[in-house]
C-alpha cells in the first residue's frame, strides 16, 4: 500500500471517530425552555446512537476536521 493510500485511510478513520460535525437529536424531551435536545457528535457517535434525526451540519468544523485529520496522517507517515 502506498503512502498516499495509507494517509487517506488514516485520515478517514481519524475523521469518522474524532470530528464532531453532526448536530443530531439526542432523544431528550423538555417541558420548559431552553431545552438542549441536540448534541454535536462525530459520525461514529451518530451511528452508535441509531441514526437519529440530523438537525444540521457544522460546515466549518467539517472542513477543518477533514484538513486537520489529513495533516495528522501526513505527519504520521512523513518519515516512513
Amino acid at each position: 500500500m502506498s503512502k498516499l493510500k495509507k494517509r487517506i485511510v488514516l485520515a478517514l478513520l481519524l475523521f469518522i471517530i474524532f470530528v464532531p460535525f453532526i448536530d443530531y437529536d439526542n432523544g431528550m424531551r423538555c417541558f420548559t425552555a431552553p431545552c438542549n435536545s441536540t448534541d454535536l457528535g462525530s459520525l461514529i457517535i451518530y451511528i452508535f446512537n441509531g441514526f437519529p434525526h440530523i438537525y444540521g451540519i457544522n460546515y466549518p468544523i467539517l472542513f477543518g476536521g477533514i484538513i486537520l485529520s489529513y495533516l495528522i496522517s501526513f505527519l504520521i507517515f512523513r518519515k516512513n
